[in-house]
């Protein structure tokens, strides 16, 4: 779903029915009159400040519709914590990888300082 193709209204008043919540009762949880929850349900998209404030009051995160990347308009897929599970992932690779980099510049070192050995050994015998 693109994010342009979102009705907030529509959405907020499955919520509700998902719910059993009547306008009423959604007024009374975020302080508003009904009037207001009536041109809420009406409208296709609604400030932010009311969209957090009716996400607490339904328990749910109405932001998630509109993670989409503007650039592209695909849906954003990745939750905070997936993210955080790919980047510590990537983390624990990072320290393997500098580990085998440090082994190898270990070998590199001391077969260096062999080869010296070897080389000057060479010469005295």
């Amino acid at each position: 779903m693109r994010y342009n193709d979102i009705n907030i209204g529509n959405s907020i008043e499955m919520r509700m029915n998902e719910l059993g919540l009547n306008k009423s009762e959604l007024a009374r949880k975020i302080g508003i009159s009904n009037q207001y929850v009536n041109r809420l349900l009406s409208k296709k998209s609604i400030d932010i400040d009311k969209l957090i404030e009716i996400s607490r009051a339904l328990n749910f995160d109405f932001l998630k519709l509109y993670m989409v990347d503007t650039t592209t308009g695909n849906e954003i897929t990745k939750t905070k914590s997936s993210v955080n599970e790919e980047l510590i992932k990537l983390r624990t690779e990072n320290a393997l990888l500098r580990d085998l980099l440090d082994e190898a510049m270990e070998k590199l070192r001391n077969g260096a300082i062999q080869e010296e050995k070897g080389a000057v050994g060479g010469k005295v015998a």
